[in-house]
């Protein structure tokens, strides 16, 4: 499920049929380069 997430999906998770939970990605997924987090870790 967790790479179906990843992926942009959203999960409802369900008890009995009634909804209890969501499964989601991050509102602002920070993917940033190598060379980024490199010059971030610098700084």
């Amino acid at each position: 499920m967790l790479d179906r997430v990843a992926n942009g999906e959203h999960i409802t998770i369900t008890k009995h049929g009634v909804p209890v939970g969501l499964l989601r990605p991050p509102d602002s997924p920070q993917k940033r380069s190598v060379e980024e987090a490199i010059v971030e870790l610098r700084d």
